[in-house]
């Protein structure tokens, strides 16, 4: 099976295949979007493995989202792109954010900054997704960004320089508050406590490094009896919100 004769084959089949497949995606995209609810594990893993056609086997994807005045429940790549360049502000990146379900994301605090800024986000529900992503960082030269990453980098909004600027001045004012924090919690399981802003109503927020596994893809290694890594993570509090504003007063 390793002779060229079978290597051609192979080749040509794989290059039906897709072309099959794209074909049906633009011309009979409502059967598509069926069979693809069935099929679309297996494109993924394609992706992964793929290293030569990955973003051609992108395209082919589809993907939840948060936009909710959006009329299709999914929606591909370029959809997302397209439908976000003003909101990009110039930023060539694919947000997306890790959660166990397409409703769930709702209740997730990182949203809130992306929502302000009119941005669309990506919801990556398959535990696939980011064994997926891991090889596909790019498309059509824009990058994967992950908004729970506290290596995120966002376009600006119109009162975001005011925001940092009180931020700044309460991480100043209340040194001695987050250091109370980080010892409490421990610093072998946190990396860094500090005052965020775009944070809404939440209290606070994890943050992890750009590429590190999701709380979902460590529950999955748990389950198959995988050793899990030491994951330290950031920790940002919202210093506007009134609970943390009483502990703050108190601890004073």
């Amino acid at each position: 099976q390793q002779s060229a004769i079978m290597a051609k084959i192979q080749s040509s089949l794989i290059k039906e295949v897709i072309k099959s497949l794209a074909y049906s995606k633009k011309e009979n995209n409502a059967d598509y979007r069926e069979h693809y609810k069935h099929f679309a594990r297996l494109l993924k893993e394609w992706v992964y493995y793929d290293h030569e056609r990955r973003e051609e086997l992108a395209w082919l994807l589809y993907f939840s989202h948060s936009d909710g005045k959006a009329t299709e429940a999914m929606i591909t790549l370029d959809d997302y792109i397209e439908t976000n360049t003003d909101a990009l502000k110039g930023l060539k990146h694919l947000y997306y954010l890790h959660t166990p379900s397409a409703k769930e994301w709702m209740t997730n605090p990182h949203i809130h900054k992306c929502q302000i800024r009119g941005l669309d986000v990506l919801l990556m529900t398959d535990p696939i997704d980011e064994y997926m992503l891991s090889m596909l960082r790019t498309y059509k030269e824009h990058e994967f960004a992950n908004i729970a990453s506290s290596e995120v980098k966002l376009p600006e909004h119109k009162e975001e320089w005011e925001q940092k600027k009180k931020v700044e001045k309460a991480e100043k004012k209340h040194k001695d508050f987050l250091g109370f924090v980080t010892t409490t919690i421990g610093e072998d399981i946190i990396d860094k406590v500090s005052f965020g802003h775009d944070l809404g109503d939440s209290l606070a927020v994890l943050q992890a490094g750009e590429w590190q596994p999701s709380a979902q893809m460590i529950k999955m290694y748990k389950a198959m009896g995988q050793d899990t890594p030491t994951i330290k993570k950031s920790l940002l509090i919202n210093p506007s919100h009134p609970l943390v504003e009483q502990y703050m007063n108190s601890y004073e």
